[in-house]
């Protein structure tokens, strides 16, 4: 764990950039070989709905990965959203054996910051907003059981989410296929894993439902790190002429998840399983209810012209125990709310999107002594507020046939801030206000009816979430005075390419400048708890590439690569400056690939390796956790009957039981960086399925 810093920082770029020509090549050079009339075929357009605006996946000016049905469920546990993150180049997701702080997803290092839950990444679930509007999202009420599809726009989308929109999750729900069907499923595995799950829906010529509800418990690897997690999820779909309104429910209830804690190397190897004392001493952990309701509507017009709209509520009631006395009991009160509107147009020679959103948010945030798990004297109570609106545009010009141009714009309007109602430490309410103009530049080339390469600039704009600002050094009321917002420019260059006989292919390179990267980092008086500051100025270069080859009809095999190089340019800290450091909290290479076989009708097989490089755990790089290689396996074998079918899966994780680390807390105070993970672990399940048989006229 000590320093081994990268020589090749300058050369990296150089690399990365020769890397992406060579292994493009090829594929560049293909379609302009031949007649035309070769290998390939005109593939059937397939919409990428978190764009917005309705394109098919080779006119998007982003890089974007989408994984199917297919790859979300057969022989996977369907427990954490982290199973899937590694299918996707550029995405890092961690921490998914910690429930109390949940799964900690970034994109392109946005979110990489994050103490717990998901920062700067805008999650949406059939359309609605997960993510506050401040930019944090917590994903332990969405059960992986009950997804269907997943679309990742990896990068800047400020123009179509604003605030903290520094990539995209767009998560959708299983929809019916039949009048009736049900499907159930148990699963049990290491460390006390068990999951009961229960999905049933139906649709005819006017309406679709589905209700999906699920029971999670886990003793985990870790002492100190038990769970409890109920969920219910909801969705009536009304089917209009050219339209769609949905309305959808979701309620998460955990009173149990507990924080192990952070380790120091020395007790790491005496013993991995092991919590910090002080986190069992305190009763560190959380309890939550959460529910959200909300509808969309999606309408067809006349002219090509197609209209949105969407609206929520949500509320979440927390508490959550720290280790430490003095203001280590927390319990807020959150609620926010929110919709927007769309309309756009295709024409022969251009497309054109306008919009407009206004969300709001209240956490009404105590804290209280923290005595031994029970809580004590008021500390702390304030109400904290973010309210944003904005109005947005994008048009695409199509020059030729081949050609086409995009420019977008936002504008936000946000004010956050905070009323103070414990004055025994004086009065520290106040608020802010911003007004932010966010452009965008595009374009999408197209050689053929399979290939396309596409470019993209744009401006982005972060403010810190309600929780980072709370979190003040001083420990006094208000806000943190000396956290300001995240800005960045973001450049990116990329070409997809697919054969339908034996490939599926995307390559994307990036470069993103960021001023005042937000830093997370620890106070030795507040163990556990995190708090923020600004580091100068940093730049994010990288190189990603996403394959789904098909070299035979039941074989197939998904690769995803990542090279990064994220630095600090330009980061003063006392009499220091960290110029040249990496970045800590992300590795710079990621490999993930698997290989999976359908063996005949009934059985499915899959192989796969994740290899993720050294990461740095603070600032100054004297701390890294080396490289590990993971290797897994999962298998699933399916009994079909007349109306349904039986189905028995199970896989394996860590299969070499290599000794890694799920989670480094970053700039922890008192070197209390590591969360160790699981060894090698199995799990089994059996899934039950039965169809109603579809009546005519339906």
């Amino acid at each position: 764990m000590k320093r081994d810093k990268y020589d090749h920082k300058s050369n990296i770029m150089k690399k990365v950039v020769k890397a992406f020509i060579l292994l493009i090549t090829p594929f560049f050079i293909n379609p302009f070989l031949g007649n035309g009339q070769s290998d390939t075929i005109e593939l059937p357009s397939i919409p990428i709905t978190a764009s917005r605006i309705r394109v098919e996946s080779r006119r998007i000016n982003q890089a974007v990965t989408t994984l199917s049905e297919e790859i979300l469920v057969k022989g996977q546990p369907r427990t954490s959203l982290q199973d899937y993150a590694a299918y996707v180049p550029g995405v890092l997701a961690q921490n998914a054996e910690n429930y109390a702080q949940d799964v900690r997803i970034s994109i392109r290092g946005f979110g990489s910051r994050s103490a717990f839950g998901i920062r700067g990444v805008r999650i949406l679930v059939d359309g609605l907003p997960e993510t506050t509007p401040d930019g944090q999202a917590n994903v332990d009420n969405i059960d992986p059981g009950f997804l269907q599809s997943m679309e990742v726009i990896r990068g800047v989308s400020t123009v179509l989410y604003g605030n903290a929109a520094g990539g995209v999750l767009a998560l959708y729900t299983k929809d019916p296929t039949s009048s009736f069907s049900i499907n159930s499923g148990y699963l049990m595995g290491s460390n006390g894993l068990k999951k009961l799950d229960v999905w049933m829906g139906g649709k005819n010529e006017k309406r679709e439902w589905s209700i999906f509800g699920s029971n999670f418990s886990h003793t985990g690897f870790r002492e100190w790190s038990q769970t409890k997690t109920n969920l219910l999820n909801g969705k009536y779909v009304v089917n209009l002429p050219k339209g769609k309104l949905k309305f959808l429910f979701n309620w998460a209830s955990s009173p149990l998840a507990n924080d192990p804690g952070a380790l120091i190397a020395s007790e790491v190897n005496i013993s991995r399983k092991s919590a910090f004392s002080r986190n069992i001493q305190f009763k560190a952990g959380e309890e939550l209810i959460q529910y959200r309701v909300g509808s969309t509507w999606d309408q067809n017009l006349k002219n090509n012209i197609q209209i949105q709209a969407y609206s929520f509520y949500s509320k979440r009631t927390f508490d959550n125990r720290l280790p430490f006395e003095a203001g280590g009991y927390v319990a807020f009160n959150r609620q926010f709310w929110g919709g927007g509107l769309s309309l756009q147009q295709l024409k022969p020679n251009y497309q054109w999107l306008i919009g407009m959103e206004a969300s709001s948010q209240v956490d009404d945030r105590q804290r209280f002594a923290n005595k031994l798990g029970v809580k004590g004297n008021l500390n702390l109570d304030q109400k904290e507020f973010f309210q944003g609106g904005g109005i947005y545009g994008q048009y695409r010009y199509f020059f030729t046939p081949k050609w086409e141009g995009i420019v977008g714009a936002r504008l936000d309007k946000i004010k956050l801030g905070v009323e103070d109602l414990f004055l025994t430490d004086g009065e520290n309410s106040g608020d802010i206000d911003y007004l932010r103009l966010n452009p965008s530049l595009g374009f999408v080339f197209k050689p053929n009816a399979n290939s396309s390469i596409f470019g993209d600039w744009s401006k982005h704009f972060e403010t810190p979430a309600l929780t980072e600002l709370s979190a003040n050094p001083s420990n006094a009321g208000g806000f943190n005075p000396d956290l300001k917002p995240q800005t960045s420019t973001q450049y990116s260059l990329g070409y997809r390419f697919k054969n339908v006989k034996w490939i599926k292919s995307e390559f994307s390179i990036y470069q993103i400048d960021l001023k005042d990267e937000w830093i997370a980092y620890g106070l030795a008086a507040f163990p556990g708890r995190t708090f923020y500051k600004n580091a100068g100025i940093s730049r994010r270069n990288g190189l990603e590439i996403f394959t789904h080859f098909f070299p035979e009809k039941n074989i197939n095999a998904i690769t995803s690569l990542t090279l990064a190089s994220h630095t600090f340019r330009d980061y003063p800290s006392g009499n220091q400056n960290y110029k040249g450091n990496w970045v800590p909290g992300f590795s710079p290479f990621q490999l993930f690939s698997e290989l999976r076989a359908q063996l005949h009708q009934s059985f499915f097989i899959s192989g796969n390796l994740r290899w993720l490089g050294k990461q740095f755990a603070n600032d100054n790089n004297s701390v890294a956790v080396p490289a590990y290689f993971l290797i897994g396996a999962r298998c699933q074998y399916s009994l079909p009957t007349k109306r349904g079918g039986l189905e028995i899966l199970g896989g394996v994780k860590n299969l070499l039981n290599v000794d890694y680390y799920s989670n480094l807390r970053i700039n922890a105070a008192a070197n209390r960086f590591f969360e160790p993970a699981a060894g090698r672990t199995f799990y089994v399940g059996l899934r039950v399925h039965f169809n109603a048989i579809q009546s005519k006229g339906k």
